[in-house]
């Protein structure tokens, strides 16, 4: 992460991930989209004007809902 390509970037540091999932194909804007309706018909997220939440809690940073 960071780099020197442009002025202002963000020293480079080293980054350790944990284990993750990742999906064998790309999805699609739609799939996301049905996704989330399902979600939040099904119960696992809810959507209110300022944030979405899911069991581990909310997400409020930087929203753009709409």
């Amino acid at each position: 992460m960071g780099g020197t390509t442009i002025q202002n970037d963000a020293p480079v540091i080293s980054v350790t991930l944990s284990a993750f999932s990742i999906s064998e194909k790309e999805i699609t804007n739609q799939e996301y989209i049905d996704f989330l309706n399902s979600a939040y018909v099904d119960g696992w997220i809810t959507v209110s004007a300022q944030q979405i939440s899911d069991p581990c809690g909310p997400y409020t940073e930087n929203m753009v809902i709409g």
